[in-house]
């Protein structure tokens, strides 16, 4: 039924609190477990990039286009926080393994939503398990969900688990 399985993660304790209900699917199924860590690469760069400029006018790159030295440090902060990811990734991998789970790892660059779909969609996978805040109201709507995209969006059925404020 769940040959493949998605995992999204960012490197935080809630975000692998998803992984044990993973673990069981893929001991009953037989299921391979993809999991996926997204960097945002426009953080590294501007990781203000979204607020309001000082002025107050209009939504504009802020603070200014970063110069070359800028770029040259962000640069190196992604090459870091890819073999990060790939470290993490790979110990996440070793645990499913000795429970006799297949893995796979994929690091990559993007928007988040528009990755965890494309990443979907490409591997033909067939669900996409997270975790999620569960923020609501105007948190929500400040910040978005990525849950909530990834599940009105998805190619695929999709398990969105919000654990107990105590597990955060």
């Amino acid at each position: 039924m769940f040959s493949s399985i998605l995992v999204t993660l960012d490197g935080t304790r809630l975000a692998e609190t998803v992984l044990p209900f993973v673990t069981e699917i893929a001991a009953k199924f037989g299921s391979t477990v993809h999991l996926l860590e997204i960097i945002d690469p426009s953080a590294e760069v501007h990781p203000h990039a979204y607020e309001m400029p000082p002025s107050g006018g209009p939504l504009a790159p802020y603070p200014p286009p970063a110069d070359e030295e800028e770029v040259e440090e962000a640069d190196e902060q992604l090459s870091a926080d890819h073999e990060a990811a790939q470290a993490y990734l790979a110990r996440i991998v070793a645990e499913l393994e000795r429970r006799g789970i297949q893995a796979r790892t994929a690091v990559v660059e993007g928007d988040p939503v528009e990755e965890i779909l494309s990443y979907a969609a490409a591997e033909r996978v067939a669900l996409i398990a997270m975790s999620t805040h569960g923020r609501r109201g105007l948190a929500r709507l400040l910040s978005g969900s990525v849950a909530e995209r990834v599940i009105r969006q998805a190619p695929c059925p999709v398990l969105a688990y919000r654990p107990d404020s105590q597990e955060e």
